[in-house]
């Protein structure tokens, strides 16, 4: 068996069992996304193109 098709054999279940194991996972997901995303966005927009990237 392949690596894609053992993936593919597994990954539809995968949330349902993420789910059965952590409580609130939606909560605890969103929380972690909403937490994450200023400093992602913030590290995205300081590596857009033009800008020197270099420390002085």
């Amino acid at each position: 068996m392949s690596v894609t098709a053992a993936f593919d054999a597994v990954a539809g279940s995968y949330d349902q069992a993420r789910r059965r194991l952590v409580p609130r996972f939606d909560d605890f997901y969103g929380t972690a996304v909403e937490v994450a995303a200023p400093p992602l966005w913030a590290a995205l927009a300081s590596t857009r193109p033009g800008r020197d990237h270099r420390r002085v």
